[in-house]
């Protein structure tokens, strides 16, 4: 609930102020805001006489919906990370899993081929051992390419994240800069 009271702070300021707290936020509003100030206050009088709904005009409404949109879209980044963040955890663990499959596999492979042999009185040097070998360093390569493919997807997963919070923030900007700009045309 709080971050819906800024919101509606900055909205009510934004409209109170003709746009100049928003431009006061970007750093470049001192000015601007003293000169709307002057507007604002001789403004009042014609505010009062324009219909309202629970005492604010539609003016304050349009700056309250502008904060909620913007607290919107900073909140569906912020899910979208969490979300993405999420998706690259559960990846980790797949992976994890995947890896005590493979080893499982080349383990059973290697006592099925040691009980073959061992029935059959055959020793394990030179060409069995060279088979059994030649099956680790297949497991092994396996391994190190699932690794590669592993970390790709979770990087991928985890950049997309943090370009969904980014996008959220500029989105909630742009919906505050059109308010702005729509409350300077007003006058």
């Amino acid at each position: 609930m709080g971050d819906f009271v800024k919101v509606a702070a900055i909205g009510t300021a934004a409209y109170f102020t003709g746009g100049a707290a928003l431009s006061a936020l970007g750093g470049a509003g001192a000015a601007a805001g003293a000169g709307t100030a002057g507007a604002a206050a001789a403004g009042a009088g014609a505010a009062a006489a324009a219909p309202t709904f629970l005492g604010l005009s539609s003016a304050a409404w349009a700056g309250i919906g502008t904060g909620m949109t913007a607290l919107t879209s900073i909140r569906a980044g912020q899910a979208t990370q969490v979300q993405m963040d999420i998706a690259a955890d559960q990846e980790k663990q797949a992976a994890i899993s995947r890896e005590v499959a493979r080893k499982r596999r080349l383990v059973s492979s290697l006592a099925t081929q040691n009980a073959m042999r061992g029935a059959q009185g055959v020793q394990l040097t030179g060409s069995p051992a060279s088979m059994m070998l030649s099956d680790i360093a297949a497991a092994e390569y396996d391994t190190t390419i699932a690794a590669g493919t592993t970390a790709s997807r979770i990087s991928s997963l985890q950049t997309e994240g943090k370009y969904a919070m980014q996008a959220g923030v500029a989105s909630a900007g742009s919906s505050l800069l059109d308010f702005g700009t729509r409350m300077a045309e007003r006058g």
